[in-house]
């Protein structure tokens, strides 16, 4: 998944420092630590800059799906979305 190393990147860029990622399954009480390099840090803004030129370029097609178009703000005007 992209989201942790994706806040990693977000805070290496507001703070300037490596941050330590970690995951906590509130239920299980279960913990992950989640790397983030340089290598990652690289990977992470790859996507960012593609999904930046996809966006400008009108390419960013809607991806249906009933869990997520319920959470999603144009969930009522979309004609893509999932019941």
């Amino acid at each position: 998944s992209m989201q942790l190393p994706l806040y990693g990147w977000s805070y290496r860029k507001l703070f300037g420092e490596t941050p330590q990622l970690r995951l906590d399954a509130i239920e299980s009480g279960a913990t992950a630590t989640v790397p983030f390099d340089e290598t990652v840090e690289a990977e992470v803004a790859d996507v960012i800059d593609t999904v930046a030129k996809a966006v400008r370029r009108g390419r960013f097609r809607a991806k249906p799906a009933p869990f997520t178009c319920r959470f999603c703000d144009f969930k009522d005007s979309c004609p893509q979305a999932a019941a």
